[in-house]
């Protein structure tokens, strides 16, 4: 995108929040979910978070979400990530999964893919979205100068995925072929399981959520980048189009109310 070769984007905080404190172009523009999809997954005798002080944690790698999260959930109950746990890097989710099996961990931070195959006593501990800390998890970003050249387009774009968000909440068999479609996800159960986890936490409108940028300076942006607190949270977004849509009555024709 800062390169020019693509237009839109859809992915999770914190990189394009990154490349902005950098000087990259780049802006939100909707956020379709402002929930961590999380859990914290641990082995037999881990029945609580608090169950983990002195034992090993494992994330894919450092600094990434599975951190984020895990950090956030430690955090919640009382303990300190850097002195009451020891943090054991995987590399990624099927070694994170073996890693529990063997015990060389006691826990990890684990999208809800994790839930679809459990295996040998493994057990979700807590659910990282109950802790009620916002946080764009899904979001649509592109660039000021786009906006500034071509708001039309950008206009569109965001009538197009209001519309889809408030189709997906609504209709299962869509939201579920579309799944194993785009997804790459082979088994219907499996899609099914997953829209579920996720139908509950789609916004809607879509806005981006001030509260949820400030999470993430809070959690991700300013433990490593002090400039991260002189930027206002307003200018991690742009949501001018959906209030329009807000304010002509398109969002409530989609609701019904």
């Amino acid at each position: 995108m800062v390169a020019g070769e693509i237009d839109f984007g859809e992915l999770a905080a914190p990189a394009s929040m990154h490349a902005y404190i950098e000087g990259a172009d780049v802006v939100w523009i909707a956020v379709a979910v402002n929930t961590p999809i999380s859990f914290i997954i641990g082995t037999p005798e881990i029945t609580r978070v608090e169950d983990l002080r002195g034992k090993t944690v494992g994330v894919t790698r450092i600094g990434t979400a599975s951190q984020t999260f895990m950090n956030m959930a430690l955090r919640a109950a009382g303990l300190d990530p850097e002195r009451d746990v020891q943090v054991f890097q995987t590399g990624g989710t099927p070694e994170t999964r073996g890693a529990l099996v063997t015990g060389r961990i006691a826990a990890a931070a684990l999208g809800p893919s994790y839930l679809l195959v459990p295996q040998d006593g493994i057990r979700v501990v807590a659910d990282v979205a109950a802790l009620g800390i916002p946080w764009p998890y899904g979001g649509a970003i592109t660039t000021r100068r786009q906006i500034a050249a071509r708001p039309e387009r950008v206009r569109t774009y965001v009538q197009a995925y209001t519309a889809a968000v408030a189709r997906l909440r609504a209709d299962p068999e869509l939201g579920i072929a579309v799944l194993m479609k785009y997804g790459d996800v082979p088994d219907r159960a499996i899609a099914a399981q997953q829209w579920e986890m996720f139908a509950p936490h789609y916004a809607f409108p879509p806005y981006p959520q001030r509260a949820a940028m400030e999470a993430v300076v809070r959690e991700e942006l300013a433990p490593t980048n002090p400039r991260a607190l002189e930027i206002p949270p307003q200018d991690f977004y742009y949501d001018r189009f959906l209030r329009e849509l807000d304010e002509s009555g398109f969002v409530r024709q989609l609701s019904g109310r």
